[in-house]
């Protein structure tokens, strides 16, 4: 299992927190993110609903090559630990 958070996103967004979107900091730093992450295996790919993670997911499915599709799951956004341990513990 390999767990990452979005890259840097806005501090505001009009529309509310879930919609938020990456800077160019971020941007960059998940471009660089993807260079380690594509030396793994990758099965199955979540991201939260969060603009800024599915923003996040997009560049890292288009910077490595065998990158499973992500797949979006709404109880990822805004998740503690505890539901976090409870969402993996339930997977097939």
């Amino acid at each position: 299992i390999i767990l990452t958070r979005h890259g840097h996103a806005e501090a505001r967004h009009v529309g509310g927190d879930s919609y938020r979107q990456l800077t160019s900091k971020g941007r960059e730093a998940i471009q660089n993110l993807s260079q380690q992450l594509s030396k793994y295996p990758v099965d199955t790919f979540f991201t939260s609903s969060a603009e800024r993670a599915k923003e996040t997911a997009c560049i890292l499915k288009n910077k490595i090559q065998f990158l499973p599709e992500a797949i979006i799951k709404e109880e990822l956004y805004n998740c503690t630990s505890e539901n976090l341990l409870t969402f993996f513990r339930n997977l097939p």
